[in-house]
C-alpha cells in the first residue's frame, strides 16, 4: 500500500513539473508557438523638439539586445529607428518635427530571434505644456502638449475651485471655497507651503498680479475682494449686493468685477470708477481682460440672446454687441481678431462657437457635454476644453477639429497651457 501511494505521489509531481515546463516554454517571449507575451513594456516622455523612449523588461534571460520601432501617422508600416544592447533602457529621438503624430514600439533580440513587440505608443509635439486643476481630485495634473503623457502629479490638501499661478517663483495659489481657504503651492517641492484660513469664508476667485508681487481674493460671503501682500491680507474693495461670479485685472490698474446684474469697475484703492448695467433679463456669465481691453458677456436664458461689451482699459469708452444664443464663456488670445465662445444649448449641453471681433458667428462645432472650462493655447491657437461630467479633455486644432483627448483625470474643473 505505501508502495502504491509513493508511485502515485511521484506521478503528480512529474505531472506538476511537466505542467510547469509546459508553462515556461509557453511563455517564452522568443518562442514562435508562444502565446504573443512580450517581455518589455515601453513609456515615453515627451520635450518640446525630442521624445525620450524608456522601457522596463521583465524576468527574461539569454537576451542580447533592443529594436526601436517608430512610424509616422500611422499605427502601422513601423520601420527600424535604431538597434541597442542589452544594457540601455533608454533611448532619445530627436529626428521628430511638431504637428505629426509618432508611433513607437520596442522589442527584444535573442540569439538570431525577435521577441513580440511591446505597447505601442504614440506621441503629437507641439508649444506648451497643460495643467489640469481638479476639485474632488484633490490634485493638479501636468501633461504634455498632446494629452498622452503625464509628467507629474500634485495633491491637495483641500478640493480646490480656482488658481492662478506665481510664474517667476513657480507656485500656484488655490482657492478653496467651501473650507474658507486659500493656500499656495510650491510646484518645486510639491506640497502647499501656505495657508489663509482665518480671515476667509468663501473665496472662490484669486488672481496674483506679478508686477506688484499681490494676491487679490473675491470673498463672495462677505462681499470684499481682499488683497493679500507679503503674506497680510487686508480689504482692497468692498462690493455692493449682489451675486458675484468672478473679477479680473486689466494693465491699466483697473480692477472688473462681474455680478448678477452688473459689471463694476474699481482703481486700486477700492474707488468705483464705471458700471455696467445690464438690460432686464440679462446675467452676467463671464469676463477677460487682455493688453488693452476688458471683455463682458451677458447673456439672457429666456430669449437665447447675449451681449457682448468690448471696453477700452484705458478710456473706460464701451462697445457692445448683441449675439444669437445663450453664451456662458468668452476667450480670445492676444490681438486675435476673433473669440471662441462656449454657447448653452439646455441643461448640461454645450457648444463651441467661433466669432468675429464683431460678434459674428464664423463656425459652430458639434454639441457635447458640459464645458466647465476652455482655454486657447497662445502659441498655435490650439485649444483645451474640459467637461467634468464626463471626466474628459479634449485637445482641437484652431479649426475645431478634436486631435486628442484623455479620460483618466478625476474631477477636472480647469486648464491652464503654459
Amino acid at each position: 500500500m505505501k508502495i502504491r501511494i509513493s508511485i502515485l505521489a511521484v506521478c503528480f509531481a512529474m505531472l506538476l513539473w511537466l505542467a510547469g515546463c509546459e508553462q515556461r516554454i509557453r511563455i517564452n517571449p522568443f518562442d514562435p508557438k508562444g502565446d504573443g507575451l512580450t517581455p518589455v513594456e515601453l513609456s515615453l516622455t515627451p520635450g518640446q523638439s525630442v521624445v525620450k523612449l524608456r522601457w522596463r523588461v521583465h524576468q527574461i534571460v539569454g537576451f542580447t539586445g533592443f529594436r526601436v520601432y517608430r512610424s509616422a501617422n500611422t499605427n502601422r508600416n513601423f520601420q527600424l529607428l535604431a538597434e541597442l544592447s542589452s544594457k540601455q533602457r533608454e533611448y532619445i529621438d530627436s529626428t521628430v518635427t511638431t504637428s505629426r503624430w509618432y508611433f513607437y514600439r520596442v522589442s527584444v533580440l535573442g540569439k538570431s530571434v525577435e521577441s513580440e513587440p511591446s505597447n505601442v505608443e504614440k506621441v503629437l509635439l507641439g508649444p506648451g505644456e497643460v495643467w489640469i486643476l481638479t476639485r474632488y481630485g484633490y490634485s493638479i495634473h501636468h501633461y504634455s502638449y498632446d494629452l498622452q503623457s503625464r509628467l507629474g502629479i500634485y495633491n491637495t490638501d483641500f478640493p480646490p475651485i480656482d488658481w492662478d499661478w506665481d510664474l517667476e517663483n513657480n507656485r500656484i495659489w488655490l482657492a478653496t471655497a467651501q473650507f474658507g481657504y486659500v493656500t499656495r503651492l510650491d510646484v518645486n517641492s510639491g506640497s502647499e507651503d501656505f495657508f489663509i484660513r482665518d480671515s476667509l469664508r468663501y473665496p472662490i476667485d484669486v488672481q496674483w498680479v506679478p508686477h506688484s508681487n499681490a494676491l487679490f481674493i473675491l470673498d463672495v460671503e462677505q462681499r470684499k475682494i481682499f488683497r493679500l501682500v507679503n503674506q497680510e491680507l487686508s480689504t482692497a474693495v468692498r462690493l455692493p449686493s449682489d451675486e458675484y461670479r468672478q473679477f479680473c485685472l486689466d494693465n491699466q490698474g483697473h480692477l472688473w468685477v462681474l455680478g448678477q446684474r452688473d459689471a463694476l469697475r474699481f482703481n486700486l484703492f477700492g474707488e468705483q470708477q464705471d458700471r455696467i448695467i445690464f438690460n432686464s433679463g440679462f446675467t452676467g456669465r463671464d469676463i477677460l481682460c487682455d493688453d488693452s481691453f476688458f471683455y463682458l458677456l451677458a447673456a439672457n436664458d429666456s430669449t437665447s440672446a447675449s451681449w457682448l461689451f468690448k471696453v477700452s482699459a484705458e478710456t473706460g469708452e464701451a462697445e457692445q454687441f448683441q449675439i444669437p444664443g445663450t453664451l456662458v464663456k468668452i476667450r480670445k488670445t492676444g490681438a486675435d481678431d476673433y473669440f471662441w465662445a462656449v454657447e448653452s444649448l439646455g441643461e448640461n449641453i454645450h457648444r463651441l462657437v467661433k466669432l468675429s471681433a464683431a460678434g459674428q458667428r464664423l463656425l459652430e462645432l458639434k454639441s457635447v457635454s458640459f464645458l466647465d472650462d476652455v482655454q486657447i493655447n497662445p502659441y498655435d491657437k490650439s485649444i483645451i476644453t474640459v467637461s467634468r461630467l464626463e471626466d474628459f479633455i479634449s485637445l482641437l486644432d484652431s479649426t475645431g477639429t478634436v486631435i486628442s483627448s484623455q479620460n483618466r483625470i478625476y474631477d477636472p474643473i480647469k486648464v491652464k497651457i503654459r
